[in-house]
């Protein structure tokens, strides 16, 4: 059985340790900063998947607004345990996020490697908008 809660700053170790297995290296201590900063934005939402007592999954979304579009909630992140993944964990999390958001649409970017989490996506009734690149500079 598993249970969907909001995550709370003393999950931060496991928040960690769950973005790791999908290559987000991220030191514990940064993230705790980060994960402080958010839970007090009323525009994020943070979930986790709970079983045996043990953060095995969690999401993270957020309002955008900008001045093209209606206002959208779009998934941050969706992680589940390795050893969890194909258990509806993902699902449950995703519903939730339908279940607490006001927007009429959700959003989310994935990586164009990762075919199993297009899959995922089709299957939960997403559908493709767009493919874009990314660019960053550091400044």
């Amino acid at each position: 059985m598993v249970e969907i809660r909001s995550l709370v700053k003393e999950d931060f170790e496991s928040i960690a340790s769950l973005s790791n297995q999908l290559g987000y290296i991220i030191n514990p201590q940064d993230l705790l900063v980060q994960l402080k900063t958010i839970l007090k934005d009323g525009n994020h939402h943070l979930f986790g998947a709970i079983k045996d007592n043990k953060l095995v999954g969690y999401i993270h979304s957020t309002q955008v607004i900008g001045l093209t579009s209606l206002p959208f909630t779009e998934i941050m992140a969706l992680i589940v345990c390795e050893k969890e993944r194909g258990n509806g964990i993902g699902k449950q999390l995703v519903k939730k996020i339908e279940n607490v958001c006001s927007d009429k649409k959700i959003r989310v970017r994935c990586n164009s490697k990762r075919e199993l989490a297009h899959k995922f996506y089709y299957n939960m009734n997403f559908s493709l908008n767009k493919e874009q690149k990314v660019f960053e500079k550091a400044i």
